[in-house]
């Protein structure tokens, strides 16, 4: 640099604008490299890297850029693809690494990389890719005890993947589901990582079965026409007795029907059976729609009486229930 330091090595604010005029008379991109990486000031440096319009400069910043962070926003200047998936692959850091994989076009290309060897790139890649990869990445290519015994991946890195991994499995019917099932059900081998994908899969089974066996008839509350009902058993651990508020309930509180301590049982008042969809999860309950008693196979601990008119009725009738905590 000879007896006097160029303008752009200064580290006080009020020069700041000679730096900045001697980086935008400058063209050469090992030049403009030195500046991204040594200037004090952190605009001077950002001013440099705009000016670079060479690929593998950005690229060799990227992946080998010393000192201050600007270096790691190389690869949002970069359009190479090839160069783009070396400074994925390759990059200290997560912002270059990530702002690399942003930039790849080729949704083979970020599967490829999904599965790479480097298990950080799996998470923001998952995010990038499409349905088909997604698809592919969940039923083919990924092994979840892999992901969960990965030494490079964070536990709130692997939570997240699970989680990306459960989105998509709720989007699968059919043979898919099904495969989903051999792959993440009991006995997944990535334990408790597996366990939203397993909540999701549970839930979807009880949608199939639904469909198939009860239609989309339901209880709502008939006075103030909000929300589903729900069945609700209470166990009173003191006494031993099933407590009063074993009853039906609808979101606002509204309640009628159900078991008394006396064992008698009252059919269901405020609540009128709708046709219109709905979404179930955990355990529900089937009943008669002429007597709102059970049909079918219910819970151990719910009390409700079983129907014997059931020939007659044409559907089921389904009902979110709690159970009793022991």
């Amino acid at each position: 640099m000879g007896l006097f330091k160029p303008a752009w090595m200064t580290d006080k604010g009020k020069k700041a604008d000679k730096a900045l005029a001697a980086v935008e008379r400058m063209d050469d991109p090992s030049e403009l490299a030195e500046v991204v990486q040594n200037a004090p000031l952190k605009e001077v440096a950002s001013a440099a890297l705009r000016r670079i319009h060479d690929d593998a400069t950005l690229a060799d910043l990227a992946i080998r850029g010393k000192g201050w962070s600007v270096a790691s926003h190389a690869s949002e200047y970069m359009t190479d693809q090839d160069l783009l998936v070396e400074v994925a692959k390759n990059a200290a850091t997560d912002t270059a690494r990530n702002g690399a994989l942003e930039r790849i076009e080729d949704q083979d290309v970020l599967v490829e990389l999904a599965c790479s060897e480097r298990g950080t790139l799996l998470l923001p890649a998952l995010k990038l890719v499409g349905d088909d990869g997604l698809r592919e990445l969940v039923l083919e290519r990924l092994d979840p005890e892999e992901i969960a015994y990965d030494r490079d991946l964070t536990a709130y890195e692997k939570d997240e993947i699970f989680k990306v991994i459960a989105t998509v499995v709720g989007t699968f019917g059919g043979a898919d589901l099904e495969r989903a099932y051999a792959i993440y059900g009991d006995g997944c081998a990535a334990g408790v990582y597996a366990k939203p994908v397993q909540a999701v899969l549970e839930n979807k089974k009880i949608q199939q079965q639904l469909s198939q066996t009860a239609g989309e008839a339901h209880l709502s509350c008939a006075k103030c026409e909000e929300g589903l009902v729900l069945y609700e058993e209470d166990y009173d651990t003191e006494s031993g007795n099933w407590a009063k508020s074993s009853w039906f309930h609808c979101a606002n509180g509204h309640s009628g029907g159900g078991v008394r301590r006396n064992g008698d049982y009252e059919k269901p008042t405020f609540t009128k059976v709708s046709a219109s969809s709905y979404h179930m999860g955990g355990t529900v309950i089937h009943l008669c729609p002429n007597c709102l008693k059970t049909v079918s196979s219910s819970p151990n601990a719910c009390k409700i009486p079983k129907c014997t008119c059931r020939e007659t009725a044409p559907y089921y009738v389904v009902v979110q229930f709690s159970p009793a905590v022991w």
